[in-house]
């Protein structure tokens, strides 16, 4: 009786721990990006991050979020948008695109299937990075962040860093 008890409880513990480690995603946004880096980008020190692995759905895609806070209204977020497919996310990345009266976007090549970098005067720039199912953002906002002071240009080594990640 004891011997099968205890394969029952052994099946129970292995088809749980299967569970858990399939419901983990395989790559988040933080997964992506460290502390050093963020620090890089923003030139400023990292007051306050959480290294986050959870994920949100949203429009039958998964989403990461992995955010850095630093002084003086400075902040660094790094998103990643898993689609079902990669026509999925080729549509979602050339909506994203579309003038918004906020933000001007610049397509630049070699980098990932599609990217664009895009700027919001002072107020902030960043990274749209389309890659098979995936879309990757960078978004740096705070005094500074517009392509004239270099967040562009700091940040760019580390997109393709983590693009090669994807």
């Amino acid at each position: 009786m004891h011997h099968i008890l205890r394969s029952t409880l052994l099946i129970t513990a292995l088809a749980f721990s299967l569970k858990t480690a399939m419901a983990q995603p395989a790559l988040v946004a933080c997964d992506l990006i460290d502390l050093k880096s963020a620090e890089t980008i923003l030139s400023h020190p990292i007051k306050q991050h959480k290294p986050n692995r959870s994920t949100q759905p949203m429009d039958g895609a998964t989403v990461s979020d992995c955010i850095f806070f630093g002084d003086a209204g400075r902040n660094l977020r790094v998103t990643l948008v898993e689609y079902r497919s990669p026509a999925a996310a080729r549509q979602a990345y050339t909506a994203g695109l579309q003038p918004n009266g906020f933000a001007t976007h610049n397509s630049i090549s070699n980098l990932g299937d599609a990217a664009a970098e895009w700027y919001a005067g002072g107020e902030g720039s960043g990274y749209k990075v389309l890659k098979g199912a995936r879309v990757l953002m960078f978004d740096a906002r705070g005094p500074g962040g517009d392509r004239t002071k270099g967040s562009l240009q700091r940040m760019r080594p580390f997109v393709v860093t983590a693009v090669k990640s994807m």
